[in-house]
């Protein structure tokens, strides 16, 4: 009787895997996608998102407000501004947007996501699917875009940036806040689980990212190291009873490493960057 349901189990996962593919597809004609079921994504993990709260990213909303007030924008300026948040997730800084007066978009790429987003914000931004790397936005209709935790995940990072400048009013900011890796020849690429999707795996340097900023025409206007974020995140899982290896390999990093993952561990930071679209 096991083996019959085991073979069952086996029957349906694979009846499910082929829907998920037919509605993929139906998304490049209809626009819809299903939520990602990869249990292995981190935001997906419960104790993940008790430790990081409704952001699901290092430094929370006052990150974020801070980054905001750099470019203009506050609890007080009702500015009316609009505003890109590029994977939004469940819509925290979509509502917080909201509460600051602006005009918000949000994108993402999973439904489930869309799904809270729209419960959070009340029907009250536009919450569209899709990628980063082909916005479905307006040339220069933005007057700020926001990329929180969202670039690392990216493969093709460089013409995420050219389509966020792109959809940028000239004289628009650019906010972006993401994992960086300083010292990659430290790390040893072998350390990584290419099971699990991580922001380390796509992490790269400061200097990295500023130079591609500066390539598709955005005049870098603020940086600054936020690592505490990061160790403050690491810290509440390991309080909430996670393993310090447990939260390596949430971060993509085989634990059986032994050296080579510290040092990957110690060259991981966190970066705030703002950036101004050259005007026309």
């Amino acid at each position: 009787m096991s083996a019959i349901r085991k073979n069952d189990a086996g029957a349906d996962r694979e009846n499910r895997m082929q829907k998920l593919k037919k509605l993929k597809m139906k998304y490049f004609v209809a626009g819809e996608l299903p939520a990602m079921t990869d249990e292995n994504t981190l935001y997906r993990l419960s104790s993940f998102r008790e430790a990081s709260g409704p952001t699901l990213r290092p430094g929370g909303l006052k990150l974020t407000s801070r980054a905001l007030e750099l470019c203009g924008v506050s609890a007080n300026s009702h500015t009316g501004r609009c505003v890109l948040d590029v994977g939004c997730g469940g819509g925290a800084t979509l509502s917080l947007l909201l509460r600051m007066g602006c005009t918000v978009t949000g994108l993402d790429s999973d439904s489930g996501m869309i799904e809270e987003a729209r419960r959070a914000t009340g029907g009250g931004a536009d919450i569209r699917y899709g990628k980063a790397e082909m916005l479905p936005v307006s040339d220069s209709s933005q007057d700020i875009v926001l990329c929180e935790c969202v670039l690392s995940l990216c493969r093709d990072k460089r013409r995420v940036i050219a389509e966020c400048s792109r959809v940028l009013r000239p004289g628009g900011y650019f906010i972006l806040t993401d994992i960086v890796r300083e010292n990659e020849a430290a790390g040893g690429s072998d350390t990584l689980n290419e099971s699990v999707q991580s922001c380390l795996k796509g992490a790269v340097s400061q200097s990295v990212l500023r130079e591609m900023m500066v390539q598709e025409g955005l005049q870098i206007t603020h940086e600054e190291r936020v690592d505490r974020a990061l160790s403050e995140l690491g810290a509440r899982l390991i309080l909430g009873g996670e393993s310090l290896c447990g939260l390596s390999r949430w971060l993509g990093i085989d634990c059986a490493g032994g050296t080579l993952s510290r040092n990957v561990l110690r060259s991981l930071g966190y970066v705030l960057m703002t950036a101004r679209k050259e005007e026309s």
